[in-house]
């Protein structure tokens, strides 16, 4: 995973760990997760999928009709957020 744009908010990194557990195969099935579990509404749902998709944590794909995706492992974010964080804090003490 490239280096993140920006930190996710509360509420998107509860829909990444929720998605990730329940590993739903299209969005559909997503949308029902996240307003059944986060009780939220189905537009809700979609905006922090579509905020997942835009910094690459969800891979959207549109195959025979219907909408396949698959979520990024939580961990490999952490893991790619610390490395940058990291690499950001050995420049500035120009190691």
């Amino acid at each position: 995973m490239d280096r993140p744009k920006r930190l996710l908010k509360r509420r998107e990194l509860a829909a990444l760990w929720l998605l990730s557990r329940e590993g739903p195969t299209d969005i559909g099935e997503a949308l029902d997760v996240l307003s059944r579990e986060m009780c939220v509404t189905r537009r809700t749902a979609m905006s922090i999928i579509k905020a997942l998709a835009r910094l690459g944590l969800v891979s959207l794909r549109v195959s025979g009709g219907r909408i396949d995706f698959r979520v990024v492992d939580p961990l490999t974010y952490v893991r790619s957020v610390a490395l940058s964080y990291i690499e950001s804090r050995r420049r500035k003490c120009g190691r």
